[in-house]
């Protein structure tokens, strides 16, 4: 007898609606299968009623020989081969359509030739042992599950508008062709194992994979095509499982993976930014023979990630947000093929990348267009110069394995390689150079060398154990107090970080040598992996470096409270030679005319003072500076100087940059003490002199008179209107002040009741402005900038909105973050639990309506922020024989294989599959027969009359 058994689960409810076949058509010998029955040559038996002796959409078909399909369309309901049974697919001209719901395509025995099947009904299980020909051109038309069986495509795979694909656990489909969809309601669902031999999977015209391919749990992905353009290989609508990659693909966005990723062919991120995701939630694993070309690889799973073979080349950067990196066996390269590009590693902690085998490679590019010194130094424990001794040719070094290297003398008695000890440095700093005449010398553990090498391209490369311990560098202040050290890990120092744990840096800044401007460079900007660099020690101690003071992005090799606060930069140039120099001027409210160790920064002059110049402040405690910070609500005098080499005489020009937005509300007078001559900054920005041995030194003066301190707050937020600007000055009373934008336009005006004024409620712009006050220089060449942060957007997606719990009564859902200008984020799932990772997932175990919202926030304090709510449903409700739903005035009664309808309020009633695929739509019926289903959890939709609509779930078993 059959029973209809109810069980629990909260989801979209569907059932399928199977037909009663009027024949059963039964081939026991060899025929056409349009030769029709009671005709000579006719394959077939018939049972059942039938009028033109031919199977139609609504018969079964049951082969047990050799059956060959006309040229002509054909139709059956249903077919099963049995072991001794061949369908010969004759052309690929004409189709075989499978007409019936809940039909079946049951082979085992053997579909032949060359032809087309088109299932054209929902509910079509393909199953089956037996042997299917390679060249099949497969049409969906509506819902079918592949189950148990092992099929290769050599022709087009493709579900149509309204179809979907469900590769059930236990099969394996292979595709030699195009795989695609006609719409984006059109689905390939996979729970078990697809293999790609053509790179034409989801390619536009038709959906892309993000739209229409979704993998499972344990579902497996081969690809084993040839990548022929950028962007072939597919990106699933929520990442892969399982990966498999034999052939070559090309990947162009972001891709998440769930398990393991095994690739023994080649793997390239085309465009820069794509990120490649393990999240998964027990121990990933990448491993495999081949070659992998990453942009970005990020590690988010508190189980850890392990790389066991393989070659992985990071072009940008391999970071954890959470969980351990282990290197056990892959080779590891941080590639560079560019200025200031290079591969580089973001962890939170030591702990956070443990390495045990494999080489651990670190390269860095640069393109040198002069001869010069380069500041270099190794991100790998115990390297030395013989790391090296490739890419460079030493002198006054012997031996090295290139054997290439130059004795001293063989060099015109010249030393290529020196380090720097700062208590030698007397009675001038370049007594602290040392030759290095050993190619053991250590370039890791935070040492920094100067090194001579000639113009051209260079990638310097060294392999070994990646630096990833915190090291105390001890520096010294024995003299001048400067020390040549490196970063020692392959990742970029975030120089704020760093110089908040070590105080000891005068002025806050690092040198580095240019040896285009044949001068050292101060900077405050992040330092790249493989860089040395100078700093000023205000005291004899240590600088402490630890990996939690870098961050995941690449850096560059080698008075105002303005919105955007530019320095004032002076830039030195000639027509001597090509090289230069700069200088800056500093403002802000708390600076004072005394030297500041933790503001002013000296100046580090050039290591060739006889063919060079420079360009330094000088303070009023005699310090030569490279930067010096003034107050920006005092008037000031400042002294600075160009000091010219006996051989590099000529012209020079100093361009003063920046003078838009330094200082606004000043003027900015230039006196050459020499010549006598006065250049008003704020209309003439370059001004240009000889030099002249009899010139005074100093030889200029800047004097800058403040008529306002100006000061602007910035917007909080992105295209908040809480931005202000104030003015201060003396006798501003009874005075207005206009201000505008840039093309003229008034935005607000003012008249002045004290001696300040308030310009509030603005938004981010460039902005001049104008009064009748009468000051000491003029407003124009003054423009006020206020900025605002990114726009913070929280979004996320899921693969539905609707779930099904398993048999264990639990659904474990992936929640992908698409948010934009936000750094930190706070899930609420709706069940009670909460995560603060940027992707995420959740385990529900009970059925209802949950409402998910995520907020992106700009800071941890959520200064700026954001959040979106969407709803899922979970269903896995149980329903009992003779149950009954009630939903307000409806009631429904399921009675054995019936459905009841007490209330006119229901309008319709669709059936699906546990796949959300409709198999059936009833309208204003009032009793429904359930027809004949397999095996299998159902949905059913209970739609009002008002639209709205609410859903149950039941399993129905044959007993």
């Amino acid at each position: 007898m059959k029973k209809i058994k109810f069980i629990p689960f909260l989801f979209f409810l569907i059932l399928c609606e199977s037909y009663l076949a009027q024949a059963t058509f039964t081939a026991n010998s060899t025929g056409d299968w349009n030769t029709a029955f009671g005709d000579p040559g006719s394959p077939w038996s018939v049972s059942g009623s039938d009028t033109d002796g031919l199977p139609d959409g609504d018969d079964d078909v049951v082969i047990n020989a050799d059956v060959s399909l006309p040229s002509a369309d054909c139709n059956a309901g249903s077919i099963v081969i049995g072991a001794a049974g061949n369908l010969i697919l004759n052309s690929q001209s004409y189709k075989l359509f499978i007409d019936k719901s809940n039909s079946v395509i049951t082979n085992n025995g053997e579909i032949s030739g060359s032809g087309k099947i088109e299932i054209r009904q929902n509910g079509c299980t393909v199953s089956g042992s037996g042997v299917w020909t390679t060249d099949i051109y497969f049409r969906i038309n509506r819902n079918t599950t592949f189950d148990n069986v092992n099929i290769t495509f050599d022709r087009f795979f493709l579900i149509r508008t309204g179809g979907s694909a469900t590769i059930n656990s236990n099969t394996s489909l292979t595709f030699n062709s195009k795989v695609f969809s006609s719409s984006f309601a059109s689905k390939l669902h996979n729970y078990g194992t697809l293999t790609f031999n053509s790179n034409d999977v989801f390619r536009p015209p038709y959906e892309d994979a993000q739209t229409s391919f979704i993998n499972y749990s344990g579902s497996t992905v081969n690809y084993a095509a040839i990548s022929g353009t950028a962007g072939d290989f597919p990106i699933p609508n929520n990442g892969y499982f399982n990966l498999n990659i034999s052939g070559s693909a090309d990947c162009d966005g972001d891709l998440t993976i769930y398990e393991n990723w095994t690739n023994n062919g080649t793997f390239n991120s085309s465009t820069a930014g794509n990120t490649i995701t393990f999240n998964g939630s027990s121990a990933q694993n990448f491993s495999g023979s081949g070659t992998s070309n990453f942009k970005n690889l990020t590690l988010n799973n508190n189980s850890g990630l392990n790389l066991t073979g393989g070659t992985i080349n990071i072009d940008e950067i391999l970071s954890s947000t959470i969980g351990i990196i282990t290197q056990s066996g892959a080779n590891v390269t941080l590639a560079s093929s560019s200025d200031n590009n290079a591969g580089a590693i973001k962890i939170n902690s030591s702990s956070d990348y443990s390495y045990i085998s494999g080489d651990f490679t670190v390269n860095r590019y640069y393109n040198g267009t002069s001869d010069g010194w380069r500041m270099v130094a190794a991100p790998i424990k115990s390297a030395t110069l013989a790391d090296w001794d490739h890419e460079f040719i030493y002198c006054g070094i012997v031996g090295g394995t290139a054997g290439n290297n130059y004795t001293h003398f063989g060099c015109g008695n010249f030393y290529s390689v020196y380090s720097y000890d700062e208590s030698s440095a007397n009675p001038g700093i370049d007594d602290g150079l040392s030759e290095v005449t050993s190619i053991g010398f250590g370039v890791s553990n935070a040492t920094g060398t100067l090194i001579y090498t000639s113009s051209g391209v260079t990638t310097i490369s060294v392999t070994g154990t990646p630096e990833f311990d915190d090291i105390a560098k001890s520096v010294t202040k024995n003299n001048a107090g400067w020390n040549l050290v490196a970063n020692p890990y392959p990742s970029t120092i975030d120089w704020a970080a760093f110089t908040i744990l070590n105080t000891n840096i005068t002025g806050n800044v690092w040198y580095a040598y240019s040896a285009d401007a044949a001068n050292y460079f101060s900077s405050s900007s992040n330092i790249p992996h493989s860089q040395g660099f100078w700093i000023n020690s205000g005291s004899s101690t240590n600088l402490n470096y630890s990996v939690s003071e870098t961050v995941a992005n690449q850096a560059t090799f080698i008075k105002s409270t303005n919105g955007i606060n530019l320095p004032l930069r002076l830039k030195l140039t000639n027509n001597v030679n090509t090289y230069y120099d700069f200088a800056y001027l500093l403002t802000g409210p708390n600076y004072s005319n005394d030297f500041e160790p933790i503001a002013d920064a000296l100046k580090l002059f050039t290591p060739y003072p006889d063919y060079n110049a420079n360009v330094y402040f000088l303070d009023n405690q005699g310090n030569n500076l490279d930067r010096s910070c003034i107050n920006n609500n005092m008037s000031e005098d400042l002294l600075f100087d160009v000091k010219i080499g006996q051989y590099a005489s000529g012209d020079y020009t100093i361009q003063f940059q920046n003078l838009e937005q330094f200082m606004i509300g000043s003027c900015i007078q230039l006196e050459d003490l020499h010549s006598g001559v006065i250049t008003n900054l704020r209309q003439d920005s370059i001004y240009t002199f000889t030099s002249d041995t009899s010139a005074p030194s100093p030889r200029f003066k800047l004097q800058i008179n403040v008529d306002y301190d100006i000061n602007v707050i910035n917007s909080t937020c992105f295209q908040d209107s809480s931005a202000y600007v104030t003015f201060k000055g003396s006798n501003l009373q009874g005075h207005y002040f206009n201000l505008m934008d840039t093309s003229g336009l008034l935005i607000d005006s003012v008249i002045a009741v004290s001696d300040s004024i308030f310009f509030d409620s603005l938004n981010a712009g460039v902005f001049q402005y104008h009064t009748n006050h009468v000051g000491s220089c003029p407003t124009h060449n003054q423009l006020i900038y206020v900025t605002e942060p990114d726009e913070v957007i929280a979004n996320f997606s899921t693969i539905s909105d609707t779930f099904f719990l398993d048999t264990n009564s639990n659904i474990e859902i992936y929640f992908k973050n698409n948010s934009l200008g936000s750094s930190y984020f706070f899930w609420d799932f709706g069940d009670g639990n909460y995560s603060q990772n940027k992707n995420t997932s959740n385990v529900y175990t009970t059925p209802g309506i949950y409402n998910v919202q995520l907020v992106a926030k700009s800071d941890s304090i959520g200064t700026c922020a954001n959040s979106i709510n969407k709803t899922i449903e979970i269903i896995g409700e149980t329903l009992d024989n003779n149950s009954q739903i009630n939903s307000e005035d409806n009631q429904i009664l399921i009675l054995k294989d019936k459905i009841f309808v007490y209330n006119l309020n229901i309008k319709s009633i669709n059936l699906y599959n546990v796949n959300g695929q409709i198999i059936k739509s009833y309208q204003n019926n009032k009793v429904i027969n359930i027809p004949s289903l397999n095996n299998g959890i159902y949905l059913l939709e209970l739609v009002k009359n008002d639209g709205s609509s609410f859903i149950k779930k039941f399993a129905y078993t044959f007993e």
